[in-house]
């Protein structure tokens, strides 16, 4: 059962999400119990812990809800589900570190960095900027866990989690507990074989 899995209750985390938008992913449930079950076999458990139902992988920058930003953020979800691919990202270690008004983060981190992975990023960037959105292209394949766990880990490996990025979402964060409500959904185009070869190679 994930009677560990618990909102983040610092009210200036929870804020910091609150009323905003974000294009991220979600995996389904298969993948959320393979979480579940390598937490639980490390001990890594608690109230300060991630909801089950909010855990993702970001793809873009957080911006302010807005129906000018809520627009664009369609428009550009429109644009990268012409042309963007899955991609598949398989987590092997569980790192925690961190210090600062936002504790320390215990996060899934994947293994290198997949050019799919790389790809989907790029075409999220470059669609969002399209739109006249500010937009880095820093992020990297990971889930975030907590944002204030009581310790830092050395990393702790664990048996490969797989798990292919088929779809992504515009969703907003709020709500008591804090959750995120998704807003549209878009699939992303198969993996050419091609791909699949290269990504082989990791």
């Amino acid at each position: 059962r994930w009677i560990f899995w618990r909102r983040t209750r610092r009210p200036e985390i929870a804020a910091m999400a609150r009323g905003r938008l974000i294009l991220m992913a979600q995996p389904a449930s298969p993948v959320l119990d393979e979480i579940g079950s390598a937490l639980a076999s490390l001990g890594l458990v608690g109230t300060f812990m991630f909801a089950r139902e909010n855990l993702h992988q970001s793809l873009s920058n957080v911006y302010a809800d807005t129906l000018d930003a809520l627009a664009r953020m369609t428009r550009a979800g429109d644009m990268i589900a012409a042309t963007a691919a899955q991609a598949k990202l398989s987590f092997n270690r569980i790192t925690g570190s961190g210090v600062g008004p936002r504790g320390i983060h215990w996060e899934l981190r994947a293994r290198g960095k997949p050019a799919d992975f790389v790809d989907l990023v790029a075409s999220v960037g470059d669609a969002l900027r399209a739109q006249g959105m500010e937009e880095e292209t820093g992020h990297t394949p990971h889930i975030t866990i907590s944002y204030e766990a009581p310790r830092a880990l050395t990393p702790c490996r664990i048996e490969p989690i797989d798990w292919t990025i088929d779809e992504f979402r515009l969703v907003r964060g709020g709500g008591e507990p804090f959750r995120y409500e998704v807003l549209r959904c878009w699939p992303l185009r198969p993996i050419t074989k091609i791909a699949a070869r290269q990504m082989s190679l990791f």
